[in-house]
């Protein structure tokens, strides 16, 4: 085999160790661990409208863990704590549209809780919308987990492409 044909064979392989390292290593944690993948790399989108009044999401003081509890969600202006009527909340229960109502007056909705992974979804013109809140609460462990997510990037593609420039460097020397 000619060197070049080496060389395009050691790039796939690193390639290939790069797609499993950045994507397939996350997904395979996040299966074994329960933390969802959305959470590991979450896409945060950047905004060209002004900005907005920012609103909060609260929830009953003690979150459900029995299929069928209900969740009182309260949602508030953040900068002068008031109730927002007419806010839309929207409850995602594994990945489907579970549940959408608004907010009463005094800025509360009330539904039945589904089960794990719920997502708890508020937004209203004129308002940032409020950060998704997973239902049960996020263990401290996934926060810990998700700061770590650029140091286990840098690793993968220094464990994926080291080999492949070392062997690419002590072939150019030839």
């Amino acid at each position: 085999m000619n060197e070049n044909k080496i060389m395009w064979i050691i790039i796939l392989v690193a390639v290939g160790l790069s797609f499993f390292c950045i994507i397939g290593i996350p997904i395979i944690f996040s299966a074994a661990t329960g933390v969802p993948f959305w959470f590991l790399f979450p896409i945060h989108g950047l905004s060209i409208f002004p900005s907005q009044e920012p609103m909060s999401v609260h929830i009953n003081s003690t979150a459900p863990t029995i299929i069928g509890q209900y969740i009182l969600v309260t949602v508030l202006d953040s900068i002068n704590h008031t109730s927002i009527e007419g806010a839309s909340v929207k409850i995602v229960f594994n990945g489907f549209n579970y549940y959408n109502t608004t907010t009463g007056s005094d800025g509360t909705a009330q539904f039945p809780y589904p089960g794990p992974t719920t997502i708890i979804y508020a937004s209203k013109d004129g308002y940032q919308d409020a950060e998704p809140i997973p239902l049960p609460q996020i263990p401290d462990s996934w926060v810990t987990t998700r700061d770590n997510q650029t140091i286990a990037i840098v690793l993968g593609l220094f464990v994926s492409w080291g080999p492949a420039l070392f062997v690419y460097w002590k072939q150019k020397k030839k």
